[in-house]
């Protein structure tokens, strides 16, 4: 808990969540009849101006080229360049005539997120929620080597969600954000084949998840922007479950683990307690001529971030003690795509 010299507001939904009576704080030259609601307002930074209230729990979803964030652990950007070093070095020694068992492919598409994210207080209670259809697209690029294969994939959203929630005395707010998502998963795995039986993957990967907030002003409320980045690892089993002559329909599991997840507000970093993600996809693809086929995979994929210890940040020139809450996103999406082989 905070000091006497400090007050403490949770980092909820991209706002710090800072209410007119705690620990007696009033902002100067302001009385408590003076502190209603159309004086309710969010300071993007850096913060001017008295600080009363502002909005609890909002909305949004953005995007940075920046891969590696943590000042002690650059977890992504290390993973990746020793993981593709190792994938790749069999493709690199190959001699100058590839052999017929060596294949390159690359698939375009687009895609349709229906994003959806609750933060929580401590004792579950919903705090607030945010969701909304972001279109995208998709770049994928697949080596293949006998029955081992590597691949790396970009996603891409961006549009503005609905933003449900409240402010720190409780009164409702509703709002849009503009959002952007970037998503870079690279696995490594191999092929198995059974006689008689659907052949099935086994993979591994790493990744990393970017996701810019910047929240819209409404009325007298003026937005704000934080930015929540992680790496993650992952372990997955692709199955077939029907194959013909002019299709071919799987099942794609995936168990995911953030890694060093952490959440940036008014330049303050948050690290956010680690925890298990899923992903599950039913990929169904028909050929096409000249060494093309049509993809349509649609997907369900659930992350959680933990609460983060307090931290220390400055709002209106007083010190505060603050905090992001417990957090899960649910998506829900169709990727539509075409592949051709080099």
């Amino acid at each position: 808990h905070a000091g006497a010299d400090r007050d403490e507001c949770a980092v909820a939904g991209g706002h710090i969540a800072l209410g007119r009576h705690h620990h007696g704080y009033v902002p100067e030259g302001d009385s408590d009849a003076g502190l209603s609601d159309r004086n309710t307002r969010i300071l993007d930074s850096p913060f001017e101006g008295d600080f009363s209230e502002c909005i609890k729990y909002k909305i949004g979803l953005c995007v940075s080229l920046k891969i590696s964030h943590n000042n002690h652990r650059p977890h992504f950007l290390s993973s990746f360049c020793l993981t593709g070093l190792i994938f790749l070095w069999p493709s690199f020694a190959l001699s100058a005539d590839v052999s017929p068992e060596t294949e390159m492919s690359v698939s375009v598409g687009v895609s349709f997120l229906d994003f959806r994210y609750a933060e929580y207080d401590v004792d579950g209670g919903l705090l607030d929620y945010e969701n909304g259809f972001l279109p995208g697209l998709t770049l994928e690029a697949t080596r293949t080597e006998n029955d081992w294969f590597v691949t790396g994939k970009l996603d891409y959203h961006a549009g503005d969600v609905l933003y449900d929630g409240q402010t720190q005395t409780g009164v409702a707010v509703v709002t849009r954000s503009d959002a952007i998502i970037l998503d870079v998963f690279f696995k490594f795995g191999r092929h198995f084949y059974v006689e008689g039986r659907p052949s099935y993957s086994l993979y591994g990967g790493v990744g990393h998840h970017y996701w810019h907030r910047a929240i819209r002003s409404i009325g007298a409320v003026s937005g704000l922007t934080e930015i929540y980045r992680w790496d993650y690892a992952a372990l997955g089993l692709n199955h077939v479950l029907d194959e013909g002559d002019h299709h071919t329909w799987k099942i794609d599991l995936r168990i995911q683990r953030t890694l060093s997840p952490s959440m940036e507000f008014n330049t303050v970093q948050f690290p956010l307690a680690e925890r298990n993600g899923t992903r599950i996809a039913f990929p169904w693809s028909r050929p096409l001529q000249k060494k093309q086929r049509l993809n349509i995979e649609p997907y369900y994929e659930r992350w959680e971030l933990g609460r983060s210890p307090n931290r220390e940040v400055i709002l209106g020139g007083k010190t505060v003690s603050a905090f992001e809450p417990d957090s899960v996103t649910n998506n829900r999406g169709v990727i539509v795509s075409f592949t051709g082989a080099l």
